[in-house]
């Protein structure tokens, strides 16, 4: 019975670790949507990125592509990156909101 407990202990203990990851997620990924109509959303999608990541980094959190969060934000970059598209870019800022948002 103790390893059991200590089972659900640890998987508790994971999962809260990436709620956390998909809660600063869904933080920086609001304050994309609320700039999404400017025309440097491109320049805002960089520095909220490199926000994102010092912020996973400063509370000890996964930011290696294992973590199903840093593969969205990956999706985003390469599109912010391989399209001009300022639709195409909006639409994957809110892909990416959505995303962090059922995942919370």
């Amino acid at each position: 019975m103790n390893k059991e407990y200590n089972d659900q202990h640890i998987e508790y203990m994971n999962r809260s670790i990436l709620n956390e990851g998909w809660k600063i997620t869904n933080k920086h990924s609001q304050i994309l949507l609320n700039n999404i109509e400017k025309e440097n959303i491109s320049d805002i999608i960089d520095n909220i990125y490199s926000t994102f990541q010092t912020e996973l980094k400063s509370k000890n959190l996964r930011w290696d592509m294992n973590a199903k969060y840093m593969r969205c934000w990956q999706t985003l970059i390469n599109t912010n990156n391989n399209y001009k598209s300022h639709q195409i870019i909006c639409n994957a800022v809110r892909q990416l909101h959505y995303t962090s948002h059922i995942n919370m």
